[in-house]
C-alpha cells in the first residue's frame, strides 16, 4: 500500500498520542494516600483581663468631668431631656459611667448614660459613648420571643381548654336527646290525684262537675257543690 503525506502526518500524530497516553498512565498517576485520623482543634483558653481598680483620686477626675459627660449627652437627646447628675458607676475595665435623670415622661425610670475613661493613669477622661438606660424601676418590654414558640403556647392553651370540656359531663349524666326535658334538670314524673265522683248523687237535668287538681280553685268550687254519695236523690215523673 502506498502512504500517502497526509496518511503518513496522521500515523505519526497517532503514534505520538498514543506514547503521551502510555507516559501518563505510567508516572503521572500518583497512588492514593489513605486519610489519617482526624486531629481535633485545641481550644484556645479565654485570656481574662484583669481588674482595673480606681483609687478615690481617680473617680474624683471622673466625677469633676460631669459637664463634658452632659454635654456630649445633650447633643443626642431632646432638648430639656437631660435632668441632673444621678449618680456614677465604676466598671471592671476601668470605664465609669456617669447618670442624669430623664425627663421626658415616656421612659420613666431610664438615664441619660455617658461611659468615659482614660487611655492613661495621667490622662483626662474622655467620652467612649452615650446612651439612655433602664434603671431599676424601669417600665421594659419582655424578652423578645419567636413568633413560633408564642404560636405553640397559644395552640396547647386552645387544645388543653377543649380537652377540659369535653372531659365535664353536664349536671344528671348523660342527656337523652329524644327527651324535651332540658339539661341538667330532673324529668316531671308526679302523677295529678284522681278524684272519683258517683254519678248516683247527681240529680236529673245535672252534669257532671270537671275535676281536676285539688290544688286549683276551680276544682274545689266543683266539688263542693257535688251532693253526698249519702243523699237521697229525688225525682219528678213527667
Amino acid at each position: 500500500m502506498t502512504l500517502t503525506p497526509d496518511s503518513e502526518n496522521g500515523d505519526a500524530m497517532d503514534a505520538s498520542s498514543e506514547l503521551q497516553v502510555a507516559l501518563v498512565d505510567e508516572s503521572a498517576v500518583e497512588p492514593a494516600v489513605e486519610a489519617g485520623p482526624a486531629v481535633e482543634a485545641e481550644a484556645v483558653p479565654a485570656v481574662e483581663v484583669p481588674a482595673v481598680v480606681l483609687t478615690d483620686a481617680d473617680i474624683a477626675v471622673f466625677l469633676a468631668a460631669e459637664p463634658l459627660a452632659r454635654a456630649a449627652l445633650v447633643e443626642i437627646a431632646p432638648a430639656g431631656a437631660v435632668g441632673e447628675f444621678a449618680g456614677h458607676e465604676v466598671l471592671p475595665d476601668g470605664a465609669v459611667l456617669m447618670r442624669f435623670a430623664n425627663l421626658t415622661r415616656a421612659y420613666t425610670g431610664w438615664f441619660w448614660t455617658a461611659a468615659l475613661a482614660r487611655a492613661t493613669p495621667d490622662s483626662l477622661p474622655t467620652v467612649l459613648e452615650v446612651e439612655l438606660l433602664p434603671g431599676e424601676n424601669a417600665l421594659i418590654s419582655p424578652e423578645w420571643r419567636p413568633w413560633s414558640e408564642q404560636l405553640a403556647e397559644i395552640a396547647e392553651q386552645h387544645n388543653g381548654a377543649h380537652a377540659s370540656e369535653d372531659a365535664e359531663p353536664g349536671a344528671g349524666g348523660e342527656v337523652d336527646s329524644n327527651s324535651d326535658e332540658p339539661a341538667g334538670e330532673e324529668p316531671d314524673i308526679s302523677v295529678e290525684p284522681v278524684v272519683e265522683v258517683d254519678p248516683a248523687g247527681v240529680g236529673v237535668g245535672e252534669s257532671l262537675p270537671v275535676v281536676g287538681d285539688p290544688a286549683d280553685e276551680a276544682s274545689k268550687s266543683a266539688l263542693a257543690e257535688t251532693p253526698d254519695h249519702g243523699a237521697e236523690v229525688h225525682t219528678s215523673q213527667p
